[in-house]
């Protein structure tokens, strides 16, 4: 988990903001980072500018096809 703080950290340094990435596969939770120039947020646009979406994209496979996929922002 320390490696993965320190990615998003760095990251945030570089660009100015930085993701964590939270995900359950076979009812285990995981962690990693969704890299700034890979990911954007779309926010409301009253005066709180809360996230409403999040939008990840890369290319997969060897074909090297580009895939995205948006992921609802939850409130924890």
């Amino acid at each position: 988990m320390n490696s993965v703080i320190a990615r998003v950290w760095k990251e945030s340094c570089i660009y100015g903001r930085a993701y964590f990435y939270v995900y359950s596969h076979d009812s285990e939770i995981y962690v990693t980072d969704a890299l700034p120039l890979d990911t954007f947020v779309i926010y409301d646009n009253t005066v709180a500018h809360k996230p409403l979406y999040a939008v990840r994209y890369g290319h997969i496979g060897s074909a090297k096809k580009l895939e995205g996929y948006g992921i609802k922002c939850e409130k924890l």
